[in-house]
């Protein structure tokens, strides 16, 4: 003769996964600064248009918000990449 095993529930892991996305949610909810990391002078902080991170007008070095779409150093930096790779 032989025994069986118990099992277990899951309850936990989607508790711990609602606080997990509930934690993100409030991250992501506080814009901070992509060079200087700080959340200060939000009216200050630039959303670069690709891909959302945001950078104070002073830390990527202009003297104020642009007209139009800005992109951050980051995706810049890809795009000049990406027309450059193309020229073949």
């Amino acid at each position: 003769g032989g025994g069986g095993g118990g099992g277990g529930g899951d309850e936990d892991d989607d508790a711990h996964a609602a606080a997990l996305a509930l934690a993100l949610e409030e991250l992501l909810d506080e814009t901070v600064c992509g060079v200087c990391g700080s959340g200060e002078d939000e009216a200050t902080i630039l959303l670069c248009d690709h891909c959302d991170e945001g950078y104070h007008v002073a830390c990527v070095g202009l003297p104020a918000i642009p007209e139009g779409d800005w992109y951050c150093p980051e995706c810049q930096r890809d795009q000049a990449h990406l027309i450059l790779g193309e020229q073949e």
